[in-house]
């Protein structure tokens, strides 16, 4: 007989990895794509393939929550079954809009799509940053340590998502931009720039997740 409870803990580490992974691969696609012997056309197929690639890590993100608040459960997490199912059927939706986000990027549809999925992104912050938070101080609705910072974590590294759209929006957050010498060749930009030290802060949580969910430690 297949216990459904570790096929679960299967699909939560394959979110861990390909989330990780595929975080990975699009830092250095940036990284290779940012030298100057690399031509235009190839920039643009890197910049390309890494929307492609990133999408990965955006969908581990999303299923995350479904799939976490699964195995949460099994700790002592107060769910029923249909508010369970509920979590599955709002988090297939939200992946959808995700999805339609990317397939329908440059539209007027996707300026809609993109204010939807910042409000999920906020409702999930509070909800997540809540209930880890309640958990430490009250002791409710969880009462294990590790799960409660690991609802602290992903709340966060869902607010910090929140903050790149909001300050991106505003043009608060605009990396230094590569330009072109006087003699034509490319002048790269930095490789510090505020906007991949905000993705490597959210690809540190999440490793510090998955030791969380592994190792227990208190």
């Amino acid at each position: 007989m297949i216990d459904m409870h570790r096929v679960v803990v299967f699909f939560h580490i394959l979110l861990f990895v390909y989330w990780l992974g595929a975080d990975l691969g699009v830092l250095l696609n940036g990284v290779i794509g940012n030298r100057g012997r690399i031509s235009d056309s190839g920039r643009a197929a890197l910049r390309e393939a890494a929307d492609w690639v990133d999408m990965g890590p955006r969908t581990c993100m999303v299923l995350m929550v479904a799939v976490g608040l699964t195995l949460a459960r099994a700790w002592g997490f107060p769910l029923s079954a249909g508010e369970l199912a509920g979590v599955w059927i709002l988090d297939l939706v939200w992946l959808g809009l995700v999805w339609g986000l990317f397939l329908r990027r440059g539209t007027p549809l996707a300026k809609k799509l993109f204010w939807a999925d910042l409000a999920l992104r906020v409702i999930v912050t509070v909800v997540f940053l809540g209930l880890g938070i309640s958990s430490f101080l009250l002791g409710s609705p969880v009462e294990l340590g590790w799960l409660a910072a690991k609802l602290v974590l992903f709340g966060t590294l869902v607010l910090l998502g929140v903050i790149i759209r909001i300050l991106i929006l505003s043009g608060a957050l605009a990396p230094p931009k590569a330009g072109k010498a006087a003699d034509g060749s490319y002048i790269p930009r930095p490789f510090w720039d505020p906007l991949r030290i905000t993705v490597l802060t959210i690809w540190a949580l999440v490793a510090v997740m998955a030791f969380l969910g592994t190792v227990k430690p208190f």
